[in-house]
């Protein structure tokens, strides 16, 4: 592999990467025509802990090919095959789609033909995204990756991702003043930033160890908030006041108090203009270059931000970018703000920024870690506070308020901005959350963005796996490039599909609208992507009164049957089986318990259990390390091998005792191989050989041989003689 020192750092050096970030411009070429380019900058920690940016413009992509005498072995596209039946070539990222266009006209193969006429006819209708439709040629691969998702997953190839990290951060709120205005005026962004208090906690694995610093920053306006003036010639008693309620704190957790100490060193900044305030608090950001600085709603505060600057007369990206590692025209925002109407946890805000501070979404993320346990009611910041610290939000006396307080109670309404940072501190020190998502950050390859979406962090963990295991993964050949430009584009439009199906299903079942509600509202998205087309519409069939649901049970059933009778008429059973068939095979790896060596856990004395193991790995499908799980998840197929019986052989197949009927459903996903390997192991050897071998059955092989042996008439006899006895 040719990919190797992507870092001015040596192979396998400890690194912690906080972020990579490509920047796409148009530029021109020597001919004068318009090009796409590609800018990365990839910011990190080195092994001293010296946080670095590396700017790597145009950057490579190393993409991969079937050599010549290995593609007669296969027709379809493969999840991953060994490297050395590969041969490698190095394009810019801007360049992988014609490069892998050029291979495929210097084929012969069909798919190759039928694919180029995709492309072509692309170009022609103007659909330049279909164009990817040719990474489902199947002798490339790794080649249809995103080039932030590549530089991902090389990074934790080539670098030792997976140790002790060092994390800086910055815990922020903002304060608008809305007192008087209305809340088309809000919308409007006519409120202005009045107060945002910084605080910075710094790691204390170094020799340096540094205390809490508070950085509060007020706009001064002595004639619209009448007691500021005092507050300002108080000020040595405001930082008194601060070190006595600041600097130990009582958590409360479970019943149980704890003090934690956070000695911290208090600034003011008063600011004469707005314009002044919010340059200050990015200056002073940029100036630490924390790794990440969180906000309690980030999607409210950091947009406000950005819209009073450009409201002022400023430029947000010249403010809050970071201009001491990025050249001033790679500068650049991107907002990606989740605003839709579905749970927090679900919600995925985040902004691609040329900083060396991330700024993320703490109320988001501590959701998003904790959304598949039980509900802990509002996502507010005075909830959580009270959960995790046993304390809520600054109290104000009776009739205030934090719409008013600044014009009412200075002294509080500031002390209540700088509570409210504190308990996001504290918060993240009993959680901690941030912690846990830079571990998982360099642990899964992944970017944080993508590091509460299961099917996505697998995605990473699953190519760096098989590369360490010798292998290049395929490309993805379920994604849609004719419809959308990318495999999550595509993820996202099924799953809200799937939630109009959900939707509409508990709509039908006459389930009460606020009920439907609550339910769509505790649905996650892996929730949803886990539902199949049956599932949906059978989802919300009860019902409260007992007499209607054996009402509806006999018409499912009735529908059944006349399902089954159908399918019979038209031969729709599939009997029919064949390698290439997608089948709904259910999670996890079953075994026979009796081929289990005799390893076992000696429940008696002297006789070891092969059904209780000493030495096993959990291969249930959700306790699957995600590298597996992935591969049986997502990839094209999720089998490593199959019987397949091409015909049906007897009619003793898909057979129910007693004559019952089977489902439509289960008529459909009857697998043949399955069948026979079941009958194999239930030993039943007779029934077994006249099912499928068309021996005789017991009653036939004794009619056999009391003809071979010429004993029919006595045996007649003989029972004759025996009644007549009886």
């Amino acid at each position: 592999m040719s990919m190797d020192h992507i870092l001015d750092e040596k192979e396998g050096a400890e690194l912690t990467i906080y972020d990579i970030i490509a920047r796409r411009f148009q530029d021109t070429n020597d001919r004068g025509r318009n090009i796409q380019r590609i800018e990365l900058f990839i910011v990190y920690r080195n092994e001293k802990g010296e946080k670095k940016v590396k700017r790597i413009v145009d950057p490579p992509m190393e993409i991969y090919f079937v050599k010549p005498e290995y593609r007669n072995q296969f027709l379809t596209p493969r999840e991953y095959l060994e490297m050395d039946k590969l041969y490698s070539v190095k394009v810019p990222a801007t360049n992988v789609l014609k490069r892998v266009y050029d291979e495929m006209c210097k084929s012969n193969d069909p798919v190759a033909e039928r694919l180029i006429k995709v492309y072509n006819d692309a170009i022609v209708t103007k659909n330049y995204g279909a164009r990817k439709e040719i990474f489902k040629w199947p002798y490339t691969l790794m080649s249809d990756m995103d080039v932030v998702e590549y530089y991902w997953v090389q990074l934790g190839y080539h670098y030792h991702l997976n140790h002790g990290h060092i994390i800086n951060q910055a815990f922020a709120d903002i304060e608008n003043d809305i007192y008087g205005l209305t809340s088309a005026e809000q919308e409007m962004n006519l409120d202005p930033v009045n107060a945002c208090t910084v605080i910075f906690a710094f790691d204390q694995n170094g020799e340096v160890k540094r205390e809490y610093e508070v950085y509060t920053y007020l706009l001064r306006n002595h004639k619209r908030y009448p007691q500021q003036a005092e507050f300002e010639r108080n000020l040595n008693k405001f930082y008194r006041t601060c070190h006595e309620k600041f600097d130990k704190q009582t958590v409360i957790k479970k019943g149980k108090a704890k003090i934690i100490d956070v000695p911290a060193r208090y600034q003011v900044i008063m600011c004469d203009t707005e314009e002044e305030l919010l340059k200050s608090i990015f200056q002073k950001i940029n100036s630490e270059k924390p790794d990440i600085c969180q906000f309690w709603n980030m999607p409210y505060d950091m947009p406000k931000m950005s819209n009073r600057m450009t409201n002022i007369g400023l430029n947000p990206v010249n403010v809050i970018t970071d201009g001491d590692m990025f050249p001033e025209e790679s500068r650049m925002i991107q907002w990606h703000i989740d605003n839709r109407a579905i749970d927090i946890a679900e919600r995925n805000s985040y902004i691609r920024m040329t900083s060396t501070t991330q700024y993320i979404d703490q109320m988001q993320n501590y959701a998003g870690i904790r959304k598949g346990r039980k509900a802990y009611g509002s996502n507010k910041l005075d909830n959580i506070a009270n959960i995790e610290l046993g304390m809520g939000k600054w109290k104000f006396p009776k009739g205030i308020d934090v719409t008013n307080a600044c014009i009412k109670d200075y002294w509080d309404f500031v002390l209540y901005n700088i509570r409210d940072v504190w308990c996001q501190v504290l918060i993240d020190k009993v959680t901690n959350d941030s912690m846990t998502i830079i571990y998982d950050m360099n642990q899964q390859n992944c970017p944080l963005y993508h590091l509460m979406k299961q099917t996505r962090y697998q995605k990473y963990i699953y190519y760096c796996n098989y590369m360490r295991k010798g292998f290049i993964p395929g490309n993805n050949i379920n994604t849609n490039y004719i419809r959308f430009r990318s495999e999550e584009e595509q993820e996202q439009a099924d799953i809200a599909a799937k939630r109009r199906r959900v939707r509409e299903q508990l709509d039908r079942a006459g389930i009460d609208a606020d009920d439907i509600e609550q339910i769509m509202a505790e649905l996650s998205d892996d929730d949803i992507g886990e539902y199949d087309a049956e599932d949906l519409d059978a989802f919300g069939s009860k019902s409260e009164d007992q007499s209607e649901s054996d009402d509806v049970d006999n018409e499912l059933n009735d529908i059944a049957v006349a399902q089954i009778a159908e399918a019979a008429s038209n031969s729709m059973a599939n009997f029919k089986d064949r390698p290439d068939r997608k089948l709904p095979l259910q999670g996890g790896l079953v075994g026979n318990p009796n081929f289990n060596s005799a390893n076992g856990t000696e429940l008696i004395p002297g006789i070891p259990s092969k059904h209780v193991q000493d030495d096993v790995m959990d291969e249930d499908y959700a306790s699957e390390y995600p590298w597996a799980k992935y591969t049986r998840s997502l990839s094209r197929s999720t089998q490593i091998g199959r019987l397949i019986i091409r015909d049906k052989v007897s009619d003793w197949q898909n057979k129910l005792p007693l004559n019952m009927v089977k489902r439509a459903s289960d008529n459909r996903n009857y697998i043949p191989g399955a069948e026979f390997t079941s009958d194999y192991i239930s030993q039943d050897y007779l029934m077994f050989a006249m099912a499928w071998f068309g021996l005789p059955d017991v009653m036939e092989m004794n009619d056999i041989l009391d003809r071979e042996l010429g004993v029919a008439d006595a045996t007649i006899e003989s029972m004759d003689l025996e009644d007549d006895q009886g």
